[in-house]
């Protein structure tokens, strides 16, 4: 991997990890509202960018831009498994971002294991998001978690991936 990519990610992270460390804090309105735009951004982006969320709001005769909440989900029906293993191709995004997604593979310990794609932008910015997990288990435990970016470290059982571990008290 080029240092320019390297780069590039610690950046994404760098930008994203500040404001995800002040999340579970907000006040409720601000929280709920950042988590409006969201499901506002993803849904207006999974309606133009991915043929089978674009099919089924057509079929719905339903406007992407009415999904303005978490509580408007619920005018969608559930997605299965099942249904994802008869056209996987028709999950993915056709978005220049998207095209050259990483596929992972679930464990598969609720069923057989299933393949999905992460853009690389998304991927860094997990990380993120896990160190807003772990800013809250630190502030209710008292301890603080390093060694890692992965919930593993967090629970205390590092993997071969994540070998380095170490609780300290803050």
């Amino acid at each position: 991997m080029g240092v320019i990519r390297k780069l590039r990610g610690n950046l994404v992270v760098a930008r994203h990890l500040p404001g995800q460390k002040r999340v579970p804090y907000l006040p409720e309105e601000q929280w709920r509202a950042l988590q409006n735009a969201r499901v506002q951004s993803i849904v207006q982006h999974a309606a133009a960018t991915v043929p089978h969320y674009r099919d089924l709001f057509r079929s719905l005769k339903l406007d992407p831009r009415e999904i303005r909440s978490a509580a408007d989900l619920d005018r969608l029906p559930l997605l299965d498994k099942a249904t994802i293993r008869q056209a996987p191709e028709r999950f993915r995004s056709e978005s220049s971002n998207d095209r050259n997604s990483h596929a992972f593979v679930t464990s598969g310990s609720t069923s057989a294991p299933l393949k999905i794609h992460h853009d690389h932008h998304s991927m860094i910015a997990n990380i993120a998001f896990g160190e807003r997990e772990r800013d809250v288990l630190a502030r209710l435990s008292g301890k603080v978690f390093a060694g890692g970016n992965c919930c593993c470290c967090i629970r205390a059982r590092p993997t071969p991936r994540c070998s380095t571990f170490t609780v300290r008290r803050s």
